[in-house]
């Protein structure tokens, strides 16, 4: 089995056969027009012929007064090398003849010609033509005709300097293709040559990009553009990879140590153990919580987590996620309110925007100092609903507004327990997973956000 060709080869086979092709139409069309052309020349000088007999047969007739005389005296002075000449009367019958080198035509086949234009006659390979004339009431008709094979060996000559010259041609289009294939693909050997050089170390090496303006061009710039996407995607995944690592590092270190401490004394009180189960529940919570917030940002990043929509009261959920959250907020003696009108429905995943809204007030009271205050509103619009969490913590600074919905961005807080950072990506991911957008508002004081959402989402929604 031959191995397939290159795209060289096959581009520079295909420009070669398209000339080829081309060249045989063209071949075609120059042989059709020059038997046009030819036979176009032979009718011109039988008509030319025809009215140099007519002339004489007419001079003889006026000093004879006979057509017949005038017609066998003319064809006795007339001189018309390759040329046959007939000259019939009103019946068909001839008056005279003359054959200078002409092929010889039976005598109904001259008959047959007059009164029609020129034709050819393949068995004598002759052209032969008649034109009608008249000596006073007398009609008469003049037919001449040529051998063919003058024209012929002509028209042979041409067609098989076109058939010699294909094959040269051929080569020659193959030559120039391989060369103009081979230029044109130099570029994209070059940037193969660097793609090949590329690999996870060198992830910020880009390809050359020309300066024409061409497909190639577009395809050094898309592939730059694509590596930049791999490479953000390549660092991100490292980065996630490493504070994820460090994330569920500390609860483990933080458990392990405090399992290992409990176990170094042969004798503790209960209440010892006790509090180290304390120390290692809250830390396996916490570890819990992580999992479960990377776990869903992993099915999110593969569109794995289609929406389960329903119709449900927005207000009602609102309600019942500031109950949960007060009970965290009264360890430090934060204030949690809701403000929401009643009976505002809208479609959705409940388990999500539940989520979404307990990650803000997480988020709130965590950035709240002791007694400050949280509070959670409700508003509708047309089409639309608008959920917007806000504190009276020290606000967040212009410049993270937005690192803040990074994952794993964490800021300072009031509160010495931490998250994951986790939260707010989480939040924004839910929003826009329902056509959504959730933003920081940064004309307040403390910290706002705000989650616009629409009334109803398509059945078909699974990804952002």
């Amino acid at each position: 089995m031959l191995p397939p060709l290159t795209i060289r080869a096959r581009l520079t086979v295909s420009y070669a056969v398209a000339m080829v092709l081309v060249l045989l139409v063209v071949a075609v069309a120059v042989s059709i027009v020059h038997k046009r052309i030819g036979m176009g020349r032979i009718d011109a000088t039988l008509a030319g012929q025809m009215q140099s007999v007519a002339g004489v047969v007419t001079s003889e007739i006026a000093e004879r007064l006979t057509l017949e005389a005038g017609a066998q005296e003319a064809m006795a002075e007339l001189e018309l090398p390759g040329l046959g000449v007939a000259v019939l009367d009103r019946a068909g019958r001839p008056l005279a003849t003359r054959n200078s080198d002409a092929p010889n035509i039976p005598l109904d086949a001259v008959r047959s010609a007059a009164g029609r234009g020129p034709r050819t006659l393949e068995p004598q390979r002759a052209r032969i033509a008649a034109s009608a004339w008249r000596h006073g009431a007398e009609p008469y008709s003049i037919v001449v005709w040529t051998s063919l094979l003058p024209f012929d060996r002509e028209h042979a000559t041409v067609q098989n300097t076109i058939r010699a010259s294909i094959p040269f041609a051929a080569l020659a289009a193959l030559a120039a293709g391989w060369l103009i294939v081979w230029r044109a693909l130099q570029p994209l050997s070059r940037m193969a040559a660097c793609a090949d050089g590329i690999d996870t170390h060198r992830l910020d090496a880009r390809l050359p990009v020309p300066a024409a303006t061409d497909e190639i061009q577009r395809l050094a710039i898309a592939f730059n553009g694509l590596m930049s996407r791999l490479s953000d995607a390549v660092h991100a995944q490292r980065r996630f990879m490493a504070d994820a690592s460090h994330e569920l590092r500390t609860p483990v270190t933080v458990a392990r140590t405090a399992a290992q401490v409990t176990l170094d004394s042969p004798h503790r009180t209960d209440a010892e153990y006790r509090e180290a189960l304390d120390i290692i529940t809250l830390q396996t919570d916490r570890l819990t919580h992580v999992v479960d917030d990377m776990f869903l940002l992993a099915r999110a990043d593969v569109d794995a987590r289609p929406l389960d929509l329903r119709y449900l009261y927005l207000d009602e959920m609102v309600t019942e996620c500031v109950r949960a959250a007060a009970v965290l907020a009264d360890r430090r003696q934060v204030g949690v309110t809701v403000q929401a009108p009643e009976g505002v429905q809208i479609r959705g995943d409940e388990e999500l925007l539940r989520r979404m809204i307990m990650n803000l007030l997480d988020n709130a009271i965590r950035h709240t100092p002791d007694r400050g205050h949280v509070r959670a509103s409700v508003a509708q619009a047309e089409g639309s609903v608008t959920v917007t969490v806000e504190d009276s913590g020290p606000g967040i600074p212009a410049a993270e507004r937005e690192r803040v919905f990074e994952r794993f961005v964490r800021l300072a807080t009031a509160n010495s327990q931490a998250g994951g950072g986790l939260g707010l990506p989480i939040a924004r991911w839910i929003a826009e997973q329902h056509h959504g957008t959730l933003r920081l508002d940064g004309s307040h004081s403390g910290g706002c956000f705000v989650a616009t959402l629409p009334l109803q989402v398509a059945a078909g929604a699974s990804g952002v």
